[in-house]
């Protein structure tokens, strides 16, 4: 080992020892990028299946699902024997009679 650097001169060893070390920072890259790349890959293909598994029980839920309490009145379901009462709307004369009496209040 001592003969393969002995008859270099320092500028060869330094040039030598920077090479090896871009060499190895490249691989090191190469590596770590396809490390990255088969992460990702499984990621979403767990997310894609939770997607898809997800979009199958909302597909289910939504064929017999019957709302109930305030999901069922804001959807304004009717059901035999249950009674929604909903507030009137005001008139436009109602409303007008109204402004004048919180004016006079005034």
């Amino acid at each position: 080992m001592n003969a393969f650097w002995a008859s270099w001169a320092l500028w060869e060893k330094m040039c030598f020892i920077l090479a090896v070390a871009i060499f190895f920072t490249i691989v090191a890259g190469g590596c770590k990028l396809v490390y990255n790349h088969w992460r990702i890959q499984k990621y979403s293909n767990v997310e894609e299946l939770k997607r898809t598994h997800k979009r199958e029980n909302t597909r289910q839920k939504q064929g017999n699902d019957i709302p109930f309490g305030v999901r069922a009145i804001e959807s304004g379901v009717e059901v035999d024997g249950v009674w929604i009462s909903r507030p009137p709307t005001i008139s436009s004369a109602s409303r007008s009679s109204l402004m004048e009496s919180m004016v006079s209040i005034a």
